[in-house]
């Protein structure tokens, strides 16, 4: 360990750093600057690492709370259809794309809150269709659930992806036949 290195124990999980209870060597102006200020991290000494311990305990507690309520989120969701309703085109692209802010704002219409962070898509999303996307409820609660982006409704139920191209062929506008004598010149 070289003098501009010191140890922290990590209370925030870092992708390429470690995981929450990590005891790590990074540069001293890593810790005096960003983890120490944020909260991310304590100094590795014998009074933060007592005073860890306590914390530990309570982050456990805390975390299977936390994994309680995202496994009562799954079972709530697991057999709801998800649909997302947007105009296309005749190529059945959508105009503009479906974002995580947009999904999490349809499990709020059901309900269910979650947050955009939590929602993972592969792939940008910008034509009619199925799509899977994953639910990081919880670090040990993964959830991977399809969604239909459709052009239209009829009553509660989506319209299927079937269904849909037959709606897309469109009308003759002469085939129309109006009632109402407002129309009449």
């Amino acid at each position: 360990m070289s003098k501009s290195d010191v140890q922290v124990i990590l209370l925030h999980t870092f992708q390429k750093k470690g995981v929450f209870g990590d005891i790590i060597k990074v540069k001293r102006g890593y810790a005096k600057n960003f983890l120490i200020p944020n909260k991310y991290a304590l100094y590795a000494n014998e009074t933060n690492k007592s005073k860890f311990d306590l914390l530990k305990q309570e982050a456990l507690e805390n975390s299977n709370k936390l994994k309680e309520q995202a496994l009562k989120i799954v079972e709530k969701i697991k057999d709801v259809n998800i649909c997302i309703v947007r105009n296309s085109a005749q190529d059945n692209k959508i105009f503009g794309t479906i974002s995580t802010k947009n999904i999490a704002d349809e499990f709020k219409k059901i309900g269910v809150d979650i947050d955009r962070n939590q929602i993972l898509i592969s792939d940008t999303i910008k034509y009619l269709g199925t799509y899977k996307i994953k639910l990081v409820l919880h670090p040990d609660v993964v959830f991977e659930k399809e969604i239909i982006v459709s052009n239209g409704i009829i009553g509660n139920n989506a319209i299927s992806i079937e269904d849909e191209e037959e709606s897309n062929q469109g009308v003759d506008s002469n085939e129309l036949e109006y009632e109402d004598d407002e129309f009449d010149n």
